[in-house]
């Protein structure tokens, strides 16, 4: 779960927007245009923060950033926390979903 943003103050909100805008820059312009925009609108009081373990350099540690569409995750706990991983999933159109299906069945209907 984690802390709610609601909660933030607006350093904290800060902070959190250069974490998401830092993993965003990773990512080709086109596809985190929207989705940032929909974070600094819709969901800047929705999302929740975690973190987990050590806060020293070279100590295993996690965080993750949720919001109603979107989730980020970075864990970095092998290798003496020098093997980082990180995630960007679109809850709402995430893999696993028919998408071709969807788009026919909303815009192809049989009649």
């Amino acid at each position: 779960a984690g802390v709610s943003t609601s909660k933030f103050d607006g350093e904290q909100m800060k902070r959190l927007y250069g974490i998401i805008e830092a993993v965003a820059s990773l990512k080709r312009q086109e596809l985190t245009n929207n989705a940032l925009r929909k974070i600094y609108t819709v969901q800047r009081k929705n999302m929740h923060f975690a973190w987990g373990g050590s806060l020293k350099r070279g100590e295993a540690h996690y965080f993750r950033i949720q919001g109603p569409d979107f989730l980020i995750e970075y864990a970095n706990t092998q290798n003496d926390a020098n093997h980082a991983h990180l995630v960007w999933r679109d809850l709402k159109n995430d893999f696993g979903r028919d998408l071709l299906r969807k788009h026919y069945a909303e815009n192809h209907k049989e009649k």
